[in-house]
């Protein structure tokens, strides 16, 4: 069975991957752990659609991407980490979010063919 976890460090992105073990261990799987960084430009748009005026921009654009998506590999890594720490072989994936993350969510999924999908029940953003 291929699952995909969503992992974006939160405790309910911990306890998913702790209840995925439970209930799944023993089973042969092949897990991935995936966590999203979101580019400057596209975080830059969504703050401008949801009425910030102003939007700072950074003196190294690219730096801060670069940052972003080492953070994302760092997370990806943490979750599978703990995927193998609860008995799961997991690998970590990262990749950039430039649409909603529920769509880059299912557009990896479909890519890597999973039977499922797991997650917690809240991000690290409040909402």
């Amino acid at each position: 069975m291929k699952i995909l976890i969503a992992y974006d460090g939160s405790s309910g992105a911990d306890a998913a991957i702790l209840t995925a073990a439970k209930l799944l261990g023993g089973q042969d799987l092949d897990v991935t752990v995936l966590a999203a960084w979101e580019p400057l430009m596209v975080e830059a748009l969504r703050a401008m659609n949801y009425g910030s005026p102003v939007v700072p921009v950074p003196s190294d654009p690219m730096e801060v991407d670069r940052r972003s998506q080492q953070e994302a590999r760092e997370l990806a890594e943490r979750g599978s980490r703990i995927a193998a720490e609860s008995g799961l072989n997991a690998r970590a994936r990262w990749t950039a979010d430039e649409r909603t993350v529920s769509d880059l969510i299912v557009e990896e999924a479909e890519e890597l063919d999973v039977d499922l999908i797991v997650l917690g029940s809240r991000g690290r953003r409040a909402g």
